[in-house]
């Protein structure tokens, strides 16, 4: 499997597969009593992970600060939570262990789940909003005919196969092979810009925000 192929790859993968699919199987019956019970311990473990982690506080008096300090080559002002010591570069819920601030025989999945939900929230919540954007704007109308050559935000690959395909809304587009998410933004983006100056178009007929639409693309 080639993860940049995956649409919204840093939601769809393989370590919270449980968490988006068992959900899904419930509903559908295919998961029974017991499994589903496995996996709401599981769950609920990480969300007391991840409160803890936000909560406790590691104090630059604290016989593990000098140690923390030393591998992660930054200093400690005062006190700082655990989950921003896991934000920062190189260091994991495995050091956390190492040096005294999480529970050996917490289980390893339990571990990481958190520290993903942590270390990568803010990643996380835009790629949330962009798909939500998208998910809203699935119905939107694209022009016939567009040149998709003239969008330089897209990708080569993005320009080739949109006008090869000639979608005719913007969630067909987003389900044409080789096309990003990020080209469904730039071409969402694109489509925002071309509405609003031909909503208002200047005295020579280029739009305001379509004249620096074109100068950003130089």
């Amino acid at each position: 499997m080639l993860t940049s192929r995956s649409e919204y790859r840093l939601v769809l993968r393989g370590d919270n597969a449980d968490r988006r699919l068992t959900p899904l199987g419930r509903e559908l019956g295919l998961i029974d009593d017991r499994r589903w019970q496995i996996y709401s311990r599981k769950q609920g473990a990480i969300e007391a992970e991840k409160q803890r982690l936000h909560s406790v506080r590691l104090k630059a008096s604290d016989a593990a600060a000098p140690a923390v300090i030393a591998a992660t080559q930054a200093p400690i002002k005062g006190s700082i939570t655990l989950a921003e010591l896991l934000r920062r570069p190189g260091f994991h819920s495995a050091d956390l262990v190492r040096h005294g601030l999480a529970a050996a025989d917490l289980p390893l999945d339990v571990r990481e789940g958190a520290e993903i939900d942590i270390k990568y929230s803010g990643y996380l919540a835009r790629q949330q909003q962009q798909i939500d954007q998208v998910k809203k704007q699935e119905q939107r109308p694209i022009p016939a005919q567009l040149d998709y050559g003239a969008i330089a935000t897209l990708s080569k690959e993005a320009r080739e196969k949109l006008a090869k395909v000639q979608p005719l809304s913007l969630g067909q587009a987003a389900r044409v092979p080789g096309v990003s998410p990020a080209d469904v933004n730039a071409l969402l983006l694109w489509l925002e810009l071309d509405a609003r100056r031909r909503a208002s178009p200047s005295p020579n007929g280029v739009g305001k925000l379509g004249a620096l639409s074109a100068r950003s693309q130089l």
